[in-house]
């Protein structure tokens, strides 16, 4: 299982880490610009070994924050996990 961090940064709001391994993490924020609050999934990377400040690399999505239930409501069902899920079949 993947270690999760949480933590509450006073100039970044709430982020979560999970580490994919030693080198890389993925980092889940909530960011505010353009006049609009979204939830940021990013992978970062330690560029010189677990010790080193992370950097954020151009791998991830930038969500509108009135879509981050209905993302996480469809992650939870196609991982198998009940979920209030609507599938419009095409």
């Amino acid at each position: 299982m993947s270690k999760i961090i949480t933590s509450a940064q006073k100039d970044k709001g709430l982020r979560a880490e999970i580490e994919r391994n030693q080198r890389t993490v993925v980092v889940i924020s909530k960011e505010h610009f353009s006049g609009g609050s979204f939830v940021e999934i990013r992978i970062h990377y330690r560029p010189s070994g677990p010790q080193s400040a992370l950097s954020p690399t151009k791998k991830g999505v930038t969500i509108p924050i009135g879509k981050a239930d209905s993302i996480a409501c469809a992650i939870k069902a196609i991982a198998g996990e009940p979920a209030e899920l609507l599938i419009n079949p095409q």
